[in-house]
């Protein structure tokens, strides 16, 4: 690699920003369905300045937890129904991602596995998952269609912008096996035990590339560059941390009865 073309590279900052503005969109269907309403705008404040403060804490769980702890302050939402609809969109992003792991696996691992074991997968997780929804989360089952949509549409967004970084890299070969490997360092990145996902999605690349016989230069440079996008993006979430009056809440309404829920 001798050059890294950056038009590209702003472009996959494009396709990732995207992302979590479709991502911040599910969220936010799951609380207006929770009773919680909150205007767009200020959802997607509130999740960027989580994303912000993810760069510094394990998995996610540090603008999680700024999310429910805001919402207490400023909505008096109860604590257990904040943690019910973030439990149950992470719930949702790891089934999609999950799903395009196993798709995606029937064309990298060709000959390797039999067609009928991807099935058998897809067919379990997906019965798993509506039975979790129906069983835990009920009164989200009805939405999932829409949410399942956004979830998928958020992994995709993500592939795109993965996919501009190889080619900035001068890597258009084996593509798909790169994407591949992003799909599940994603998940290994979503455990609370890495802070901002750094380290884990190395290593998930340095070990499966060699597994897949990709560079493993190549494959650790592209989850580097990929963790510097990310976090240019989060970054700019600072300025409600800095400014924390900027998210504004007068606003911001909810359902009469979502304290009784």
């Amino acid at each position: 690699m001798t050059e890294i073309h950056m038009p590209l590279i702003a472009g996959a900052c494009l396709f990732f920003a995207f992302s979590k503005v479709l991502s911040a969109n599910r969220l936010n269907s799951f609380f207006n369905s929770s009773g919680i309403i909150l205007p767009q705008l200020i959802n997607l404040k509130l999740y960027w300045l989580g994303m912000f403060y993810n760069l510094f804490l394990p998995g996610g769980i540090g603008g999680d937890g700024y999310k429910v702890y805001y919402l207490k302050k400023n909505l008096k939402i109860p604590v257990k129904k904040s943690i019910l609809v973030l439990a149950i969109d992470r719930v949702t992003g790891l089934f999609a991602l999950g799903i395009m792991c196993v798709a995606m696996s029937l064309f990298v691992l060709k000959g390797k596995w039999s067609p009928i074991i991807h099935i058998t997968l897809i067919t379990a997780a997906t019965s798993l998952f509506y039975f979790t929804v129906y069983r835990y989360f009920n009164k989200f089952y009805a939405m999932l269609h829409v949410t399942n949509l956004q979830s998928f549409g958020v992994q995709l967004l993500q592939m795109i912008s993965s996919a501009f970084i190889l080619i900035a890299m001068g890597k258009d070969q084996q593509i798909l096996s790169y994407l591949f490997i992003f799909l599940i360092s994603s998940v290994v990145a979503a455990i609370p035990f890495t802070i901002g996902g750094a380290g884990a999605r190395e290593l998930t690349f340095l070990y499966a590339s060699r597994f897949l016989s990709l560079d493993p230069a190549v494959s650790v440079s592209f989850s580097l560059l990929f963790f510097i996008i990310s976090a240019l993006v989060s970054l700019t979430g600072s300025v409600y941390a800095i400014w924390p009056e900027k998210i504004s809440m007068t606003p911001a309404r909810y359902a009469s009865d979502s304290l009784n829920k």
